[in-house]
């Protein structure tokens, strides 16, 4: 079955049947994964760096809730993400 068909599926009667079968290709891509010694993409390690640039409008109005809230533009920052 192809897969567009496949996701067509998922919204009608056969969906069990349809999404039990991703789950199953999920469990063998894993197990192949673990056999050939490859790591699986959830066991990256992530840094703790964020890189996003934003508008000269956007950095003013962040700083200025920065400062108003005694904080430096990181924590004002994650507090929004």
């Amino acid at each position: 079955m192809e897969f567009t068909e496949c996701l067509r599926r998922l919204h009608g009667p056969g969906r069990a049947k349809i999404f039990a079968g991703i789950c199953q290709a999920a469990v063998e891509i894993v197990a192949i994964r673990l056999k050939d010694g490859r790591k699986l993409p959830f066991q990256r390690k992530f840094s703790d760096k964020f890189l996003h640039r934003v508008s000269p409008g956007v950095y003013e109005v962040l700083s200025l809730r920065a400062e108003a809230a005694g904080k430096s533009l990181n924590p004002i920052a994650s507090e929004a993400l």
